[in-house]
């Protein structure tokens, strides 16, 4: 409580401190208002991780199956081959 009585006074005593400035840092409406806001961003950014995330992910996976499916295939094919050509 003492920081913001003393912010308080700090910003009257400031040439530069309008009232619109003050409601934004102190009334609680307008700070309910802002973290309504940052928490409605926050869920679309979250969202959109998710989304990549996902993607990404997949992608992954469909490479390493891939990569998967050529190295038992070569496997094989080693295994098969007995050294000798003709």
């Amino acid at each position: 409580m003492p920081k913001v009585i003393k912010d308080i006074v700090e910003k009257i005593f400031d040439r530069n401190m309008s009232v619109d400035l003050y409601k934004s840092q102190y009334d609680p409406e307008m700070l309910e208002n802002q973290q309504k806001i940052i928490e409605a961003n926050n869920r679309r950014f979250n969202l959109f991780n998710k989304r990549e995330i996902e993607k990404a992910t997949k992608h992954l996976n469909d490479e390493m199956d891939a990569a998967a499916e050529e190295f038992y295939k070569t496997k094989k094919d080693k295994e098969k081959d007995d050294g000798l050509s003709l």
